[in-house]
């Protein structure tokens, strides 16, 4: 037999000392304070989101972490709705397992705990889920006996080590930087609430209180309200519909666009603002809602279900690029690409 720290081998999970855990086929009543069930929906891009998880009582928390209780470095599966979708257990998170959830626990022997998470995320894993993926009239499935077979090379113990050492600190540091993102955009949305919708610097003005703003943007705004159609306005604003400012869905992939190959973005891997996941596909292959181009500046609004504010802001986008017809392109023609975004995608405004 080869030594493991000599060559690369392609084994089954169940080879590679990868076991299963299967969950509790229900779901415990919610409460309102408790401890994390997670379920599908907090799986975002590789990481466990327990923000909006549904909280369960003590005792129904110990009887669905009975079964499958989670340690550091396991990896959840989703079975079914996105099936193949893992995402990587950190240290210290605890939580019960929901339904149509797996996990992937490595012995330590001839994989790596933290590495798991990356031999579940590579084109060979993709791979074993299409040729095992059960198609249903309603949702694609995996069984749970099926997944030990899935066959992956295996590289050398101290490779995978230098691995995951590399990418779990190259993750750790696009996730700082995608927080940070969230905390200067969340006072963007602030700031713009404030001037554009909540009108407080007018307020301010009209009430002869400062508005604490620098001088040249005080100057800005005026201190006195007129009416219009829909309610108050500041004096010299004016509301002009969408359609005026903007294009939408202005450039779509043709018949005889060069394109090889397309990432495509799914409304259902976008969130607020942000995209979860893409997926690559030969253009011959790719779904036929792949049409929407996209340009640096553009707004994409989800125009199925909005509620869900599925939406994102195309910056520096490539070539290839190509979003769902389920989305609305907004391409600013007038005004700034920021101040569209902020519009549109404030619920006060778009809402």
């Amino acid at each position: 037999m080869l030594n493991p720290e000599e060559s690369w081998r392609r084994l089954t999970l169940r080879e590679a000392g990868v076991t299963l855990l299967d969950c509790v086929h229900k779901t415990p009543p919610a409460v309102d304070v408790g401890l994390p069930y997670i379920a599908i929906p907090q799986m975002k891009s590789g990481r466990i989101d327990p923000t909006d998880a549904r909280r369960i009582s003590e005792s129904d928390f110990r009887e669905w972490t009975r079964k499958a209780k989670p340690q550091p470095y396991d990896v959840l599966l989703s079975r079914r709705c996105n099936p193949g979708e893992t995402a990587h257990v950190p240290p210290g998170l605890d939580f019960a397992v929901g339904q149509n959830l797996v996990l992937l626990r490595a012995d330590g022997v001839s994989v790596y705990p933290p590495f798991l998470r990356w031999l579940t995320r590579s084109p060979d894993w993709w791979y074993c889920i299409e040729k095992h993926l059960n198609v249903g009239a309603v949702f694609d499935s995996l069984r749970c006996a099926d997944v030990p077979n899935f066959a992956l090379p295996i590289p050398p113990f101290s490779v995978q080590q230098r691995v995951a050492d590399l990418l779990g600190a190259l993750d750790d540091k696009i996730e700082l930087n995608r927080r940070m993102n969230q905390t200067v955009e969340a006072m963007a949305r602030a700031l713009f609430k404030s001037w554009f919708v909540d009108f407080e610097p007018v307020v301010a003005k009209s009430e002869g209180r400062p508005t604490g703003l620098p001088p040249d943007v005080d100057a800005l705004f005026p201190s006195e309200f007129e009416e219009d159609e829909y309610g108050e306005l500041p004096v010299g604003w004016r509301r002009s519909e969408v359609g005026t400012h903007c294009d939408v869905n202005s450039t779509v992939l043709g018949a005889r666009d060069s394109l090889d190959r397309l990432e495509y973005i799914e409304i259902s891997a976008v969130s607020e603002g942000d995209i979860q996941e893409t997926t690559w596909y030969d253009r011959a292959n790719a779904p036929g809602r792949a049409r929407r181009r996209l340009k640096h500046g553009d707004t994409v609004l989800s125009a199925v279900r909005p509620d869900r504010r599925a939406f994102f802001l195309a910056h520096e986008p490539h070539e290839a690029l190509i979003a769902s017809t389920g989305f609305a392109v907004l391409r600013p023609l007038t005004l700034p690409w920021s101040y569209v975004h902020a519009a549109m995608t404030t619920p006060e405004v778009s809402y």
